[in-house]
């Protein structure tokens, strides 16, 4: 089929205007695979031709009236998952059903269920990193529009605990992890400038006031680690507790602080990407997924080695993958109702003339995008890292939905 051709189908795709929040599930079937290069990345595991990695994804459609899980987690009991969704909700998984768990803040009224208008955040709030502290089972939250906040294990409204850093508001908070040993928080403060409703400027303009900041539990005490960060994203500790992987999305590549050893407070690029990334979790081999955009989610080792390639079949705008009890978690709201089992094919294939239509539908309306609402600057490839940070398709998968945020 001739790029052409390919065009005209994924025109006609009905998953390209269809929008369905979802959370799938994978369940895992480990296979060795052999080593592979692609273009400058080492790569290890599952691309082109080798085994597959696993067999079923299972959809739990999110109910409620709800829309845009951009994080998910699991309580010390194993229990969830728990997901945070754009009217200010967090909803957990009862196994048949979603229940309302808490709320961000004590403003939000019954008026919010169901909204995902993004001015309505400063009332409703939106919640996006959800982690759960394993020694107190309380759960805390970065809102982007409440800041940091906690919620204890039997739900309800959240507590505040920071609304801002050395005297700058909290505008845009956007993914947390914590180390439940010593009591701290780690979460990212992506713009001091823009809004969350305002990201595509952010990226478009390569603007760098993001943080990495650290909360002591104890003594609620606020430390700035990092600053002057392209696009602050996700973040995840690691398993000995010795660094800190931070995402900035803009320059498309992963920072790692050093917590611990004789690089103790020197950060160095730990990986260029070839897509934007978004929320980095690390599962139980000390491993991490990162979730980047359009491009497949990956898993990485402690030293940056690519271990694998998760295809995500039609979800092409995955913001988190998330690996416990044997299986993995990934979500996003778009794609059909039909498919609720489906096999694993290898994802990093090479482009057929359907992918490359679909990339000329990302382009013209990143570029569409870009002329309409006056997004300026850095626009196309980005000027940072190799491989060039594909923004117009992440600003399709965001904007032209309208329904999934960072």
């Amino acid at each position: 089929m001739p790029p052409l051709e390919g065009l005209k189908v994924a025109l006609r795709d009905p998953r390209l205007s269809g929008a369905l929040p979802v959370v799938w599930r994978r369940v895992v079937t480990r296979v060795p695979a052999g080593w592979i290069r692609r273009r400058s990345e080492k790569v290890r595991g599952n691309v082109f031709g080798s085994q597959p990695r696993t067999r079923h994804y299972y959809r739990l459609p999110l109910g409620l009236n709800a829309v845009g899980p951009e994080s998910i987690a699991f309580d010390c009991q194993g229990t969830g998952p728990y997901v945070g969704v754009s009217d200010g909700r967090i909803l957990k998984w009862e196994g048949r059903s979603w229940t309302v768990f808490a709320i961000t803040n004590s403003n939000r009224s019954n008026l919010c269920d169901g909204t995902n208008n993004s001015p309505n955040e400063q009332t409703c709030g939106r919640p996006l990193g959800l982690k759960f502290d394993m020694v107190t089972c309380e759960l805390y939250i970065v809102d982007s529009s409440y800041g940091l906040v906690k919620v204890n294990r039997n739900g309800g409204v959240a507590i505040s605990l920071a609304t801002s850093a050395e005297e700058i508001p909290f505008k845009f908070l956007n993914d947390l992890d914590i180390d439940s040993e010593n009591g701290v928080v780690y979460f990212t403060d992506t713009s001091s400038t823009y809004h969350r409703w305002e990201y595509p400027k952010a990226i478009a303009t390569f603007e760098r006031s993001g943080r990495l900041i650290k909360y002591d539990m104890k003594t609620k005490a606020l430390t700035v680690l990092l600053r002057d960060l392209y696009f602050a994203n996700g973040v995840a500790l690691s398993k000995n507790k010795g660094f800190i992987l931070v995402a900035e999305t803009s320059a498309c590549r992963i920072l790692r602080y050093w917590l611990k050893g004789p690089k103790a407070r020197i950060n160095e690029i730990f990986l260029q990407l070839t897509g934007l990334p978004d929320n980095i979790n690390r599962n139980v081999d000390g491993q991490f997924w990162i979730a980047k955009n359009p491009t497949k989610p990956i898993r990485v080792d402690e030293s940056g080695m690519i271990l694998e390639s998760l295809d995500t079949f039609e979800i092409t705008d995955s913001s988190e993958v998330t690996e416990i009890h044997g299986a993995s978690y990934f979500h996003s709201f778009r794609g059909s109702e039909s498919r609720l089992t489906l096999s694993f094919a290898p994802s990093l294939k090479q482009p057929t003339a359907y992918s490359q239509g679909i990339r000329v539908v990302y382009w013209l309306t990143a570029c569409l995008t870009v002329c309409l609402t006056g997004f300026g600057g850095g626009a196309g490839k980005g000027s940072r890292g190799g491989g060039g940070c594909e923004i117009g398709q992440n600003w399709l998968s965001k904007t032209q939905r309208g329904q999934l945020y960072l």
